[in-house]
């Protein structure tokens, strides 16, 4: 039942007549497609030939473009580049060459006087007393003397043993 088509049905009926049309419009002869072959075998062949030529052609651009050139030059033109050895006098001695060194000394108090025209902006942050705590816990406190120092620090120890700065800046 599966594998038989059903005579009766309407699918194979189709499929009959779609075959009969097909066969009466494709009414070539052998004999027509031998010579629609043989056509097409001759453009082919052409095709071929003409690839084949323009293989050749851009192989050879690419070896004038890139190959090697076949300028030769004469040995009598590479003295011209010569001069200088051709005129020296081996029995001159060649000048020694004089090498200067020494150390300069770094000057003290260069950077301060650089910086001194600077001006000096200093800014406070004032923190309630509930944010006034390290997150370690530690306590902040108030910081005298210079701004950009550092201060020993329980949290200093987890660290690596560097040095943390945790200060509150006085309230004015």
């Amino acid at each position: 039942m599966f594998g038989k088509p059903d005579r009766k049905s309407g699918a194979f009926h189709r499929k009959v007549i779609a075959l009969k049309k097909i066969a009466e419009t494709s009414s070539l002869t052998i004999e027509e497609l031998k010579q629609q072959n043989a056509k097409l075998e001759l453009q082919n062949a052409e095709l071929t030939a003409k690839l084949n030529w323009l293989k050749e052609q851009f192989r050879l651009s690419q070896q004038k473009r890139f190959g090697a050139s076949s300028e030769q030059t004469h040995p009598e033109q590479l003295q011209l580049f010569n001069e200088a050895e051709a005129e020296a006098e081996p029995s001159k001695t060649e000048p020694t060459l004089e090498t200067i060194t020494y150390n300069r000394k770094k000057q003290s108090g260069q950077r301060e006087a650089m910086l001194e025209n600077l001006p000096t902006e200093i800014i406070e942050y004032h923190l309630p007393k509930e944010e006034q705590a390290c997150s370690c816990g530690y306590e902040l406190h108030a910081m005298n003397g210079s701004p950009t120092g550092t201060a020993n620090h329980p949290c200093a120890s987890e660290s690596g043993g560097a040095q943390a700065l945790c200060v509150l800046l006085p309230a004015l």
